[in-house]
């Protein structure tokens, strides 16, 4: 899962390199990146906060597996 995460994470930095670069070749000032970089920033802090409240500590999937054990002989799932 940590592999996702990470790519995930590759993506978006060449995603901004990208749109750094582009700025860049298209002569932006340095004022008007620092503009939109603060409004990025508050635009994000929303969805930011609504996960930050609803994230669980926990992850049922694994709870799941340590209980339920599948059996050879009659193909039925077993509660330990």
């Amino acid at each position: 899962k940590l592999s996702r995460y990470a790519g995930f994470y590759k993506g978006i930095q060449s995603l901004g390199a990208t749109v750094a670069w582009q700025l860049d070749a298209k002569n932006v000032s340095y004022l008007n990146q620092l503009i939109g970089n603060w409004v990025l920033l508050g635009i994000s802090l929303f969805p930011m906060f609504y996960m930050a409240a609803t994230l669980k500590d926990h992850s049922d999937d694994t709870e799941d597996a340590k209980k339920e054990h599948l059996t050879e002989d009659d193909d039925t799932v077993k509660q330990v």
